[in-house]
């Protein structure tokens, strides 16, 4: 990663807006942002992943679906341009908008998503040939369910009624970069697993809120502390601020059985402010870096 900054020196273009220069500042941002034709090949992206979520291939080498239609009327026979009738195709697709909308092995790149609220269950469709009852929605951001090879960068996310991203039913694989968070449950934790999830929480920034009872920055569920002891939660070159706890657990010997793209070699946390200095989604116009 040094050299990945190191490098970003000599290698910047012209691009409207604070210094004239296209500021990647960090890795996975250099390997797309800088470069003129990102529009024109989106499928890029499928390339530049890291972390535990790298080798998410998503819709690389499919079709382009434009969903143009931001109607959800009907969960069991959506209309075809919406993303409800995106999302249930068989066929790996690369999904973008028409336009701003409220709206296993797949990118969530670049979107807004904003005051989530639950909503009741009923019958939907989750496939073509297949439909079924949900149960009620808890209100989080981003749910993955039973999901592996995940990547969630560029997101704005604020409002929402339950946790910034939720991972269940033994969803693997994920990575989370590049995104910004905002105003979301006072009560909930940064971090949370329920079923021997591994967390590697390096050189990142947690700021408590002023509530005294919450300060834990992670949360063990439905588990004793005789089992969730074993779980592999550590946190290194973090900065805990106004009284953030950040409880490690777990052989911490283990986490160097991973391979050099699944665990990065974190930069300090003084470097936070410019690695995240164009974290949440980008504002990018074509035919120029983004």
């Amino acid at each position: 990663m040094n050299r990945a900054l190191e490098g970003s020196k000599t290698t910047q273009r012209n691009l409207g807006g604070n210094d004239g220069s296209c500021q990647a500042t960090n890795p996975i941002d250099q390997c797309w942002r800088c470069k003129n034709d990102w529009a024109a090949n989106r499928m890029r992206l499928a390339d530049c992943f890291l972390g535990f979520g790298a080798k998410t291939t998503g819709a690389k080498n499919g079709k382009y679906y434009v969903v143009n239609d931001s109607s959800d009327a009907d969960m069991v026979n959506p209309i075809p341009g919406t993303l409800r009738h995106a999302v249930i195709q068989p066929e790996p697709l690369w999904i973008i908008f028409r336009k701003s909308m409220f709206v296993k092995n797949i990118i969530i790149h670049e979107i807004h998503i904003h005051d989530i609220k639950p909503r009741s269950g009923g019958m939907i469709r989750d496939s073509v040939q297949h439909f079924r009852l949900r149960t009620q929605s808890d209100g989080d951001g981003v749910s993955v369910f039973g999901g592996s090879n995940i990547w969630i960068d560029h997101l704005s996310m604020w409002n929402y009624y339950d946790g910034l991203v939720d991972a269940i039913m033994a969803s693997t694989a994920i990575t989370v970069s590049n995104c910004k968070f905002r105003d979301h449950n006072e009560h909930e934790y940064a971090l949370g697993g329920s079923q021997h999830p591994t967390i590697i929480s390096q050189g990142n920034r947690f700021i408590a809120p002023q509530n005294p009872f919450s300060k834990e920055v992670t949360r063990r569920a439905y588990a004793p502390e005789s089992e969730w002891k074993n779980w592999l939660w550590t946190s290194e070159d973090d900065l805990l601020v106004n009284g953030a706890i950040f409880i490690e657990s777990g052989d911490l010997t283990k986490k160097g059985s991973f391979s050099k793209k699944d665990s990065l070699v974190a930069k300090p946390v003084t470097f936070v402010e410019e690695l995240t200095r164009f974290s949440g989604a980008l504002n990018c116009v074509e035919n120029t870096p983004c």
